[in-house]
């Protein structure tokens, strides 16, 4: 058995067990083991050390590769907890009057409690923050 066909069997072992787990290390692995494949198919009289430098000359720039990949994805989910938060800083007409700072409104047919200045309903009001799933707001400035 040649060096390129242990190498692919172990590329491939790797994608199976990064299929099992999903942490996504064992593509940086799999990926360096299927680099060092192509290497040893073309340079049939590469070194074991050669291979081992290909390896790990691969590996360093795929984890790079994929540790951005990565943090591309891993943004807060600020707004699965506290779904309030998708309203910060949009701007609300009333549907109803706040009396007493208390009121509610309808945003997307879902009724949210509202604490604010007394206003009637039309006014036009920004979203400043959010609490206990209620929403907190001034008055917008329509100038």
């Amino acid at each position: 058995m040649n060096l390129s066909a242990i190498w692919g069997i172990v590329t491939v072992v790797v994608l199976i067990a990064e299929l099992l787990t999903g942490t996504m290390f064992l593509y940086v692995l799999a990926g360096s083991a299927m680099a060092t494949t192509i290497y040893t198919f073309f340079v049939e009289t590469a070194s074991f050390n050669a291979q081992l430098i290909c390896f790990s000359l691969s590996s360093a720039v795929l984890f790079f590769f994929i540790l951005r990949i990565v943090k591309k994805g891993n943004k807060p989910l600020a707004k699965v907890n506290n779904p309030g938060a998708q309203f910060l800083g949009r701007t609300l007409t009333l549907s109803s009057d706040v009396v007493g700072g208390h009121g509610s409104i309808l945003i997307n047919d879902a009724p949210w409690q509202i604490r604010g200045p007394d206003l009637v309903a039309g006014s036009r009001v920004v979203v400043n923050e959010v609490k206990n799933g209620v929403l907190y707001y001034m008055e917008a400035d329509d100038g």
